[in-house]
């Protein structure tokens, strides 16, 4: 696997610099806390501290229903996860780009949302998660 831990922090650190903005869908919150449940460094008692960073950290969550129709026609047409469908949705409805690290889902949405890989992150940018 690739160490993209560099490109990582170069993102949090334009977020938290308030140079990028980070436009996700509502269930982002639900999905970091699940991967922490189940992640062995973190503890149940660290899970609502996490639930009020995510809470108070300024991303912009879009709710799902804003971008259902843009959401399941990509899951359709693209044979997509609801889950990565929803970002790329989401990417699609803004008019943003979707940064990933996920080859496959760029592979898949190919030219239908413009994509940015994880590891071609570079200060300056702008995107949708």
């Amino acid at each position: 696997m690739e160490d993209l831990y560099p490109q990582a922090v170069a993102v949090r650190n334009e977020f938290l610099g308030g140079r990028l903005s980070l436009a996700v869908p509502d269930l982002l919150p639900y999905e970091v806390l699940n991967a922490l449940r189940y992640a062995r460094t973190t503890s149940p008692p660290d899970l609502p501290a996490a639930a009020r960073f995510l809470r108070q950290a300024g991303l912009v969550q879009h709710r799902l229903q804003d971008t259902v129709e843009e959401t399941l026609e990509l899951a359709a047409d693209r044979d997509l996860t609801i889950y990565d469908a929803a970002y790329a949705g989401l990417a699609k409805h803004l008019g943003q780009t979707l940064l990933t690290a996920d080859d496959k889902l760029i592979r898949a949405l190919g030219p239908s949302v413009p994509t940015m890989h994880l590891r071609n992150f570079r200060t300056g940018e702008t995107a949708s998660i």
